[in-house]
């Protein structure tokens, strides 16, 4: 217990010094070097060592989708997928589809994903919106642990049995209280105006859809038949261990704050 909250306090010092302090062109190599190490562990977990032809597509395709700019996507995931299924007949036996599907999936929801914490960084107000993402995904996290671990009963699903019902309400909940800091900030110290139901609306869905990032990489672990990702960090196990709830919630706010945007910033 005593490791996870040092090294989740170190991780939330990086965090807060890198999104305020570096420039946008540097937080665009610092969420590529994350992917690729997300994306490095994902591959080790679905493929060990080995497709490594395949892996390298999966690279360049992840790479692309994050360097270059948006209009290019759809001709780099028709070329990369092309590219894929040639490697499932030119390396038959060797690289079956599966290969070339796991590869195709982990490269968009890995690098696809990270991409919008770029965008909303590089968006108006940036510096100060983009910590929504993590908002969202850690304060659920932090709150449907304690509230789980101190009044959870009712097990929320067969994915991961140490959830529980009682622990999803909590991270909501932590979620919504964690958010009205938020807005507080962003019209004390910033001057913005604040959408109370937009805000609040906010909060709740970037909690659930938090819980169904967690979730998911729970079910790509479960079958895959490991238990974290990876050792990096230590009390939180591997890159993708502690940003899986992120990939979720920045395309989601990114959105989110388009159609409802929480501040109105003068």
């Amino acid at each position: 217990m005593i490791t996870r909250i040092i090294s989740g306090l170190i991780l939330a010092a990086l965090l807060v010094f890198a999104l305020v302090c570096l420039p946008q062109s540097v937080i665009l190599w610092v969420v590529a070097a994350v992917a690729a190490v997300a994306l490095y562990e994902f591959y080790k977990a679905n493929f060990g060592k080995g497709k490594i032809l395949i892996k390298l597509v999966g690279y360049i395709m992840g790479f692309g989708l994050l360097l270059l700019p948006s209009e290019y996507n759809s001709a780099l995931l028709t070329f990369g997928m092309i590219g894929a299924l040639v490697l499932t007949v030119a390396a038959y036996k060797k690289i079956n589809f599966k290969d070339a599907a796991e590869a195709f999936f982990g490269a968009i929801y890995i690098f696809g994903f990270l991409k919008y914490i770029y965008l909303i960084r590089g968006g108006e107000g940036g510096k100060f919106l983009v910590f929504a993402v993590f908002i969202g995904a850690f304060a659920t996290d932090i709150g449907a642990y304690f509230t789980g671990m101190l009044f959870g009963k009712h097990k929320l699903t067969e994915i991961s049995p140490k959830k529980t019902v009682e622990g999803a309400f909590g991270g909501a909940a932590v979620t919504v209280l964690a958010f009205g800091l938020f807005g507080f900030v962003g019209t004390h110290f910033f001057a913005y105006g604040v959408n109370v139901l937009n805000l609040v609306v906010s909060a709740v869905i970037l909690a659930v859809i938090s819980e169904f990032g967690d979730l998911a990489a729970s079910v790509i672990k479960r079958e895959v038949g490991i238990k974290d990702y990876g050792h990096l960090i230590p009390g939180h196990g591997g890159i993708l261990d502690r940003i899986d709830s992120v990939l979720f919630t920045a395309p989601i706010f990114y959105y989110l704050n388009i159609i409802l945007p929480i501040f109105v910033i003068k």
